[in-house]
């Protein structure tokens, strides 16, 4: 298997914890509500999306080795990047913690560490 053939793989089996295009207009209101619906969508946003994943995903599947490489150690940097800040926010809020809350601020750390790591 090629490294772009692993890249995609990866990007296809690990459930969405693989490299992605996740793109998103902020504040919006109807973020995660029950109103969170694809009416609510502007369907230019829409192309810029569609246009920009459709680029994205060309660029990995027509990756030479040396390219795919490149794509491989962007991504596992900007995961290390963000592993880094979430563990950093995690002890910072647990040092914050007095010693009696700490079992419980332990387990909120762990589920957030979970959730974004």
């Amino acid at each position: 298997m090629t490294i772009q053939e692993d890249l995609i793989m990866k990007c296809l089996t690990t459930g969405g914890n693989g490299p992605g295009v996740m793109m998103l207009t902020w504040p919006d209101p109807f973020y995660h509500t029950s109103q969170d619906n694809a009416d609510k969508c502007d369907p230019t946003q829409m192309k810029r999306v569609s246009v920009i994943a459709a680029a994205a995903a060309y660029t990995v599947a027509a990756a030479d080795e040396k390219m795919a490489a490149k794509i491989a150690c962007e991504v596992a940097g900007n995961a290390m990047g963000r592993i880094g800040r979430q563990v950093n926010r995690a002890m910072y809020e647990l040092d914050k913690r007095q010693k009696k809350n700490l079992s419980r601020s332990i387990k909120e750390q762990k589920v957030l560490l979970k959730q974004h790591c």
